[in-house]
């Protein structure tokens, strides 16, 4: 995970604010480090600072399959190196995994609380850690998101075999209910960046859309970049240097730069199953 904060002429301020209850089944990995199929991960931990993770020795080789047909992976037993070796194996057989047509494509709304970013996510988040935020600041006028995201490749389990049952029961006999297993892995290149300004939202956005499809801004768009306050969060662990004089183009060379076998993006997200076979679903 890497974050960065970049004030351009003026500190605009920011606050938060409580909205209803939200669920998710995608869910981002804080410590991607640690993440791999199969891996044992606490439910009471996902909203929490730090994901925790138990260990269990397994002999069970869980089945690894993939939407992206042209990867075909071996069963493994489950472990983050074993994991990471199928992938780059996979990759010097079959070829490096490639963006969808027309590569990376943005979203782009306003948001009228901090609280509204946990869903991107799909988990509570520590604002002050992931975008450089202060929660109890007042809000900009306009406070509007920008997604960039391509996905790249997933790794998924094979719930239908004697190995995943066998494994099931032997973390039920950890005879501990927090526990689920993750069973599905998504990688690709994202980005939020969070622009906030003190203009109307009625100006900020078309600036935004225009400079995002390079279109030619106007003297009062071009103003309007040069004041915002801009956050971003990479669902990577990337260093962005940030010389360019927009800092926008910065985080967007990074979501259009080549795939490579050492640069491939990071996790995007992660999906948890119980041990009773439903999905886990994230409130928070």
């Amino acid at each position: 995970m890497r974050l960065g904060i970049i004030l351009v002429l003026i500190s605009l301020t920011i606050s938060s604010q409580l909205i209803g209850q939200q669920k998710s089944t995608k869910i981002y990995s804080k410590n991607p480090d640690e993440i791999f199929l199969g891996a044992i991960i606490s439910k009471k931990s996902i909203n929490t600072e730090k994901h925790e993770f138990v260990k269990m020795k397994t002999n069970q080789k869980l089945q690894a399959i993939s939407s992206t047909f042209k990867y075909e992976y071996p069963a493994i037993i489950p472990s983050k190196s074993n994991m990471n070796k199928i992938i780059i194996d996979e990759f010097n057989s079959a070829g490096l995994p490639t963006t969808t047509p027309g590569g990376a494509v943005f979203s782009l709304w306003s948001i009228q609380s901090y609280n509204e970013l946990n869903i991107r996510f799909g988990q509570k988040m520590d604002f002050s850690k992931w975008f450089g935020l202060d929660p109890k600041a007042k809000m900009a006028k306009s406070n509007i998101l920008i997604e960039y995201e391509i996905p790249l490749f997933d790794l998924y389990l094979d719930l239908f075999t004697d190995a995943i049952n066998n494994y099931v029961q032997e973390i039920k006999a950890l005879k501990n209910d927090d526990l689920i297993y993750i069973s599905n892995i998504s990688w690709g290149r994202k980005a939020l960046i969070l622009v906030q300004s003190d203009f109307d939202e009625n100006k900020v956005k078309p600036a935004l859309y225009n400079y995002l499809d390079n279109k030619a801004l106007t003297e009062e768009q071009s103003i309007i970049l040069e004041t915002a306050s801009i956050s971003y969060n990479i669902f990577d662990d990337t260093k962005l240097e940030l010389t360019d004089p927009n800092p926008l183009k910065t985080v967007i060379s990074y979501i259009t730069a080549p795939i490579t076998k050492d640069n491939y993006g990071g996790i995007l997200y992660f999906f948890g199953s119980e041990l009773d076979g439903a999905w886990f679903e994230n409130s928070f």
